[in-house]
């Protein structure tokens, strides 16, 4: 029985996952330093949304639109 294979093959798909896990993390914690222009933060659940929205579209509170100048 090729127990080697199996514990090479579980140690690099661990070691991939890890690696992967960490990347997405990376990104994810840059791309939340970038705002799309014209959003703004939901007065409720504090998630951004688009400035003309009328309903939050991750806590689906209504929101006023504002208009930008």
């Amino acid at each position: 029985v090729g127990y080697g294979k199996f514990i090479s093959a579980l140690v690099s798909f661990i070691i991939i996952a890890l690696c992967l896990f960490g990347l997405v993390k990376v990104l994810m914690r840059i791309g939340m330093n970038f705002r799309a222009q014209g959003s703004r933060e939901c007065d409720y659940c504090k998630e951004f949304v688009a400035v003309d929205a009328t309903r939050c579209k991750f806590c689906t509170s209504e929101l006023v639109p504002v208009v930008p100048d």
